[in-house]
């Protein structure tokens, strides 16, 4: 399933509590951009939503 970078990024943002910037705001659909926090763990843990939320939109 093909999603724009917004959908992705609130999709995100609402459904798992994860911010990331979508692409498109810098003219790059179909990116997204993510920021590295202060910690690893929550990084790491971020990601790990981000993997849940792809896995989700590609069983549909």
């Amino acid at each position: 399933m093909k999603i724009n970078s917004t959908e992705l990024s609130n999709k995100l943002r609402e459904e798992k509590d994860v911010f990331v910037v979508a692409g498109d705001c810098f003219g790059m659909d179909s990116y997204i951009r993510i920021g590295i926090g202060t910690k690893k763990e929550h990084l790491l843990a971020g990601l790990d939503l981000i993997d849940e939320l792809l896995r989700e939109i590609s069983r549909n």
